[in-house]
This record gives C-alpha cells, structure tokens and sequence, in this order.
C-alpha cells in the first residue's frame, strides 16, 4: 500500500559537454530565495546565452537583467507612494518587451498581477476592483526615469505574482504566488523534464496564463532559453513553421491547442526537432497522446501535467518513447518535487490504493492563499505545525497499485441517477473513448418530471470529429450502450461546433447552451405506451415522455429504420419517413398509427414533407417580400434518404417551407430510374404540383446537388424564377473534373475497380433495386452506385443563375473548375466538417447561418 509519495532530488543530470560554464543547477530548497537572485546568477554565468525570443525581438540573459533590473529601480522609484503589498496590474503579450517589463515589476519588490489583452474591460476592472492594484502598461515601464539604487531583494515568503480565477460565484479570486513558490515550479520542472540550459522550450500559451508563466519561469531560472509566440494573435499556420524554425525542443501545450495542431493541414513535420510535449491545463485523453506520438520522432517523449493555481504544479505522468500509452484519460502521475500527496476518506484517514477518497497537497511551496479573503483561504488552506501547508480543493483521487494517482472527478460533482451515485468525469472519459468524439463535457442539470417534481439528469456537451460520417445523439448513445450501465448514459446529448472557454482557456461550463425546461407527459394510452417502449429501446434512453420529440432525442437514419421495423412489427402498421417527419412525438404518432391510415398524404413516396412554413412573426415590423413566398426543395444525396436533410430543414428559418426528395424505390417498392433526366422529370411534377407558380430554392447535398442544377435549369427554361441554388459539397461528374485536371496539369489518382467478385455482387443487387428489400446498408450502397451511374451516363446543362457552393476539406474539387457548369454568379465557402456530417449539428450551422443570411436579402427587398 503506498497512500503517500514524495519525490527526492535523485534524477541524473542530463547534461552535455559544451566547454562554456554553466549555471549551477537549480535546487530547492536551495541557496536562493527569490526570482532575482537566481537570475542574476545566471546572467552572470552565461551573460551571452540566449534567454528570451519572440516575433518582436530577443535577449540575452545579460541584456534581460539589464533591461529587467534597470526598469525595476524605475518601477520602485514611481511607486515610492504605494504601500507595498498593492500589487501592480500589468497587461502581458507574447512579447519580448512584456516580458522584461514583467520581470521588472517582480524584481521592484511588487506582486504582479498578469492581464490577457483579450480580457474584456468589465473583467478586468473587476480583477482590480478585488485586488486594489494599480494598472500600469509596458509602454510606462519602458518610459520611466530611472531610479536611484537598486531595489531590496525579495524574501522567498515575499508575492510575486497574484492569478486571477474565476470562482464558484463568478466573482474573481486572486490566487498568491511568492518568489519560493515559482522557484519550486522551475525546480519541479527542471526535474520532471531533465531541464538543461541547452534546451529550447516554446512557449505557446498565452504569458497571462499560469502555464504560460510556469514556461517562462522554468526557462529563465534553469538558465535555458523561452521562445515565445501567440497564434490567438499570430495565427495557428505561422505558429507550425515557427516552431520548425526555432528548433525547439520542448513544446507545452493545452490539449485543446495540441487538438488545434493536430488538426491542422501541414503539422505532420511540427515536432521533428522536439525530445518532449508537455500537457497541462486539463486532462488529456489517451487517443490524443496516441495522435501526438504519430508526429514525435522514435525518441521523443510525452509529459502529462497536473496542478491548480492554488498548489501550482501538483503531480506529473511520464511517457517515453517506448512505453505503451494507457487507455482513457491520463493519469495525474506521481508528485511533483518537494509535494506530498494523500488521498484521504471521511475520516481524514490516508486511504489504500484502488480505494477513492479526496487529494490533499502538502508542501512548504503551494500558494499563500487568496488576496484579501481569509476566510475562503481558511476554507481551503491548513497551515501545518511543520511549516507546511497542506491544501483540500474537492478533487476525488484514487493510487494505483504502481504508486500513480488517478483523479476521479470531483467531491461535490456525483449526483445520483435512479438510484445509483454517478461521477460526470466517468461518462466524459467513455465519451472520448470513441473515435468519434473529440471533446466532451458532462454536466448534472435540474430537470422536471411528470409530476412536476425537480430531479438530477446527466446532459453531455460533444464536440464530433469532422469526419465524413455523420455523428448524432444516438449514434453517441449507441456506443456508450456499449461500455456503461444504462443509468449513466446522459438524458440529453448536445452536438457543439466547440465548447466554450474562459479567458484562462479552461472549459467555461456555465457558458454551455442551457436546455430548455419541458414539463414531459406521462405516455397514457396503450399505443403511446407501447412506442415509448421502442423509443427507449431504439434511442438508448431509459424513458420517454408523450410530447418528447423524435428528433430533438437525436434520432439518425438507423434509428428511423429501427423504429419503422419495430412499429410494423408491434402494429402491423406500416410507417413512412414522412410519417416521423410530419408527426414527431409519441403522442402525434400514436394518434397517427390508431387511425389507421385516416391520415392522407398526396405526395409520392419520392418526396417527404420536411417542414411546413410557420406563420411569419418579426420585432416591430411586417416582412417585405418579393413576389411569392418560395418553397425550398432539397434533394438528398445518392443512398440517402430525403430525411437525411431534416436537420437542415429545421434550423432554416421557419416561415419557409420544404420538401425532400429520394430516389425512387428506395423507401416503397417501384423502379428506379435509369436516366438522371427521369429523376428530374419525376421531382419536376411535385415542385409544379405543390407549388406551381414559384419562386424556387433548390439546395442539393452530394449527387443531389447535380439534380438541383439540372432542376433549376428546366424550371429557368419555363420562365420559372430560381433565385438560389445551394450545393452541398457537390462533386464534379468525372468527365468534368478530368479535363479540369488536364487542363491545370493536376495528376489525379485514377480511381481503382473493386474486385470482380464485389462487381459481380453489385451488378446482381442493382438489378433488384426498388424491388428487394434490402438491408439498410446494402440498400444505401446500391443506391449510391445507382446514382453514380446516372451522373456518368448524364451531359451536365449549365446553369447561369446565383449559386453558393459548400465544400469540405475532402471535396476533390478546385473552386476554380466549377467555371464550365456554374456560368452565373457562384460563391465557394469552405466549411468544416465532413462529407455527410455538415447536414448535421454543429457542423450545419455555419451552412444555416449563411443561407438564412441570403434567404433574407431576398424575402426583404434585395437579391440572393
């Protein structure tokens, strides 16, 4: 059982033979005390070796005490008038400059307290508010007249920097941090990565941020030198060939940076030079250290870290280049230097390994607590009869039979789910198991049930991977069926483009979207009963109200295909797409399904119903518009079914209506067509059928994107006005694209012909399309080879109207050769995502954004 560690000087020097002197290696505790001293002796070591570099310049360690050291005698001589615990408030860049007038604040005997310049205004006056500092800028500093002698050096006890926090309350804390604290932190990190003057350690993180300090302070007290960049300001792009050109050797990262780099095009040769990545901030997910070491060179290693502004740096987890990566969220690791760790139960006893209980940090070098708030520091901090000090933040943590802490979310997060005690950080480490899912966030809100009374229910924010498979709410509970009990799989599952953060680049969970409030209905008769069950059943949920709707639970594809087999089953009644479409809740449906067939659609089964316009309401004014209201008509891509663009159709703006449309045969039995002039002819009967006079918006994802231009060209041939053609990531028919290359001189990958066996197979299943009663899957893959087949068989027309073309980084396509099909004026507009997911949330929304924007140009007065 090992319930407490501690670490001990014993790491071997890592250090080669250069022939200069050197500083002599920092040790804490030690012979300095303060900041000064320390680099000081360094300047006076190496006084030629590099300290600081960044886009506006670089120092030397001579001429970063020079500068430091001569505008602190300023410093003190123009705040001779202050009481000497008001701190000073200083806004911080990623800048040379900044960087010496930090340290000049800190050398003048004063606490500093680091401003972001992205803070907002409010935030910042209310940082000085609480803090009785004075604001003073770079700019001052560097102006100032020098001051006679040289200020008295701090005290190890003395402050030197005051963080500001958020709070539980949204008020700022302003947490303290002496001269020792920081000379602990560098010593901490001179061990835990083998710090030698010789390294070159980018700094990348904002230097207002406790790591970015951590960076720069662990750099300049171990004598080796911080090249400083901000891509906030200077741009992610610049920042990888930055590194590159720096040559550093290690990198310190959040992960949701780290997640930016990886996701960037051109980053594979990021960290050729690098011999370590660090991760701080927040808790990193073993699928990105896996993605990270896919870019480390064979020797490179991997450094987790773990801490608060509180306690600074609290523990570490190591990698090398070997060693295997452990599954789910990495682990805090084992102490940093000169830190106890316990993790104690109820009783304030030290608890076994494999046993949870709450993490207690010891050290003489934690924080000295709050700025002018005892008794929150109280709370929080116990001063020890040994002169440490030993501090209790609420986190849950577990030893591992090896000695290594794991933390386990939270004391005051595990809430109970229908009976059962569930910690939100357990269904966030299953959420980032998957692939799929690139950042996640769970937290326990309020919710009402049947009777009015309030209980707890988990709701998971998620943040998808941009691939080209879509993700959804009931993909997402699909797989966390898959490796949690039910009672821990969250009632609502939210799809975000991001998540929102502070000013500190943690995740602000008090900035996620709120979730409005329904009271649900208890299902009462015997078919509401009887679909609630297979809603449960088909969407992962443990129940479901009567008014709940369908696809606000985040219903896909598979779950429509599961439903209407299930109700079929059950009922005998047979359901279309249009049916869920048109009658979403339970109770809709239930009345829908004990009517039997009472309800009447004279739409074909090539056409769905999406939406239906809403009476138009707006603030203060009557709508405008242009002749007839239009109907949007969107067309689905090949394999898909028309309610592939539902999620689409509802976040478009509500006084519009639209129908989709699907191949024939994919849905009822009946042929398909064999010519892509038949399609249109065939969609062409219900645009004039429901909406015979136009205008006309036509938007087509995919294949359907080649419909809607042929679509829009027979309607334009008959006087028909066709504002708007939107295409979603459209591809260019072979023989198109093939002479574009040819043109451009742009070899392309001639596509390879599956085996002859799979040929064969696919010949045999086209010939029963529309007949056969495929399966979902192999119903989507003859029908997309069936679209396929219509486009190269098909002469593209031209279309000379106003079109928007959405592309995702996959589209094959130059904007540029779209020239010869779009004759008329066209705008290309990038987006994230993949091929199928941008018709979902998060990754439509931009594409919603947009069209909205155009849609209204046109219904107010102007042109799309």
């Amino acid at each position: 059982m090992r319930p407490t560690l501690r670490t001990d000087d014993t790491t071997a020097e890592r250090r080669p033979d250069t022939g200069h002197p050197e500083p002599v290696p920092l040790v804490v505790p030690g012979g300095w005390t303060s900041i000064g001293q320390r680099l000081r002796h360094i300047a006076d070591t190496t006084p030629d070796a590099l300290a600081v570099a960044a886009p506006d310049g670089q120092y030397s360690y001579a001429e970063l005490w020079r500068a430091a050291h001569g505008r602190a005698r300023a410093v003190r001589a123009h705040t001779a008038d202050l009481a000497r615990h008001i701190p000073l408030a200083l806004t911080i860049e990623s800048t040379a400059r900044c960087t010496s007038a930090l340290l000049a604040v800190v050398l003048a005997g004063r606490a500093v307290i680091p401003l972001d310049p992205t803070l907002p205004s409010q935030r910042a006056e209310q940082i000085l508010d609480v803090a009785g500092a004075r604001r003073i800028d770079t700019d001052t500093i560097a102006g100032l007249p020098d001051g006679p002698g040289d200020p008295p050096d701090s005290a190890g006890d003395d402050a030197a920097v005051i963080f500001f926090t958020s709070g539980s309350t949204g008020r700022p804390k302003g947490v303290v941090h002496s001269h020792a604290t920081w000379l602990n932190q560098a010593y901490v990190a001179r061990r835990a990565l083998d710090l030698i003057p010789a390294d070159r350690n980018a700094l990348v993180m904002p230097l207002s941020y406790g790591g970015g300090l951590d960076v720069l302070f662990m750099s300049l007290l171990t004598g080796s030198s911080v090249h400083v960049y901000d891509p906030r300001l200077l741009g992610l792009n610049g920042m990888l060939s930055w590194l590159r050109d720096q040559q550093v050797s290690t990198v310190h990262l959040t992960p949701a940076l780290l997640r930016s780099i990886l996701d960037a095009p051109g980053a594979q040769a990021t960290f050729t030079t690098v011999r370590m990545v660090t991760s701080l901030g927040e808790a990193i997910h073993s699928t990105m250290v896996r993605r990270l070491r896919a870019r480390l060179t064979s020797t490179s290693a991997f450094v987790s870290w773990s801490g608060a502004s509180e306690i600074g740096i609290m523990a570490h987890y190591r990698l090398p280049a070997s060693a295997p990566v452990p599954p789910g969220i990495v682990p805090v690791g084992t102490p940093a230097a000169n830190k106890t760790i316990e993790v104690i139960g109820e009783d304030g006893r030290p608890l076994p390994p494999g046993v949870t209980g709450e993490v207690v940090v010891t050290s003489r070098y934690l924080s000295s607590g709050y700025l002018n708030d005892p008794d929150q520091t109280a709370a929080r901090f116990r001063r020890n009869a040994d002169g440490t000090t030993s501090y209790r933040g609420g986190d849950l943590g577990q030893w591992d039979a090896d000695g290594v802490l794991h933390l386990k979310g939270r004391l005051d997060s595990a809430v109970k789910i229908g009976g059962y005690l569930v910690e939100p950080a357990d269904v966030e480490a299953a959420l980032l198991d998957s692939p799929d899912i690139a950042e996640a966030v769970v937290t326990v809100v309020p919710t009402l049930d049947d009777t009015g009374a309030t209980r707890a229910a988990l709701i998971a924010h998620v943040v998808p991977v941009a691939t080209d498979h879509s993700t959804t709410p009931a993909s997402v509970r699909r797989t966390l069926r898959e490796r949690l009990p039910s009672w821990m799989v969250p009632a609502q599952i939210v799809l975000l483009s991001r998540l929102p953060r502070n000013e500190r680049s943690k995740i602000d969970r008090s900035a996620l979207p709120a979730i409005p409030e329904q009271r649900p209905v208890r299902p009462q008769t015997p078919t509401e009963r009887l679909l609630a069950d297979i809603w449960c059943a088909v969407l992962g949920l443990p129940e479901v109200a009567a008014n709940a709707d369908f696809w606000q639970l985040g219903a896909d594809s598979l779950a429509v295909e599961q439903m209407i087999v299930a109700v079929r089953q059950a009922t005998g009644t047979a359901l279309r797409s249009r049916d869920l479409a048109a009658t979403p809740t339970i109770a809709e449906l239930a009345t829908l399904i004990d009517r039997r067939g009472a309800r009447r659609d004279t739409l074909p089964a090539t056409a769905v119903t999406l939406r239906t316009a809403a009476d138009v309401t707006t603030t203060g004014r009557t709508r405008t518009t242009l002749g007839r209201r239009p109907t949007v008509f969107g067309f689905a891509g090949g394999g898909a079914p028309a309610l592939s663009l539902l999620p689409l159709a509802m976040a478009l703006r509500t006084d519009l209506s639209m129908i989709g449309f699907q191949a024939s045969g994919y849905e009822t039995r009946g042929r398909p067509d064999w010519r892509l002039s038949s399609v249109v002819h065939r969609h062409l009967k219900v645009i004039r059928s429901t909406a015979p006079h136009g205008p006309y918006i036509l938007i087509g994802h995919s294949y359907g994107g080649l419909l809607a231009l042929e679509t829009a060209a027979r309607l334009a041939a008959t006087g028909a006005q066709v504002p708007l053609v939107v295409l979603l990531d459209t591809v260019l028919p072979d023989r198109i694209s093939a002479a574009a290359r040819a043109a451009a001189g742009v070899d392309g990958d001639a596509p390879s012909a599956p085996p002859l066996w799979d040929r064969l197979r696919m010949h045999t299943r086209l010939a029963g399309a529309g007949l056969v009663r495929y399966s979902p899957q192999v119903r989507e893959e003859v029908f997309w080879e069936q679209s396929l087949r219509l486009v190269n068989r098909h002469r593209l027309t031209s279309w000379p109207g106003r079109t928007l073309l959405f592309t995702t980084p996959s589209n094959p396509d130059r904007p540029q050769w779209w020239t010869t099909v779009l004759t008329g004026p066209h705008t290309v507009v990038p987006v994230d995502g993949g091929h199928s997911s941008i018709l979902r949330p998060p990754f439509c929304q931009p594409i919603v954004d947009r069209l909205d924007a155009e849609l209204s140009r046109y219904l107010d007065g102007g042109t799309a």
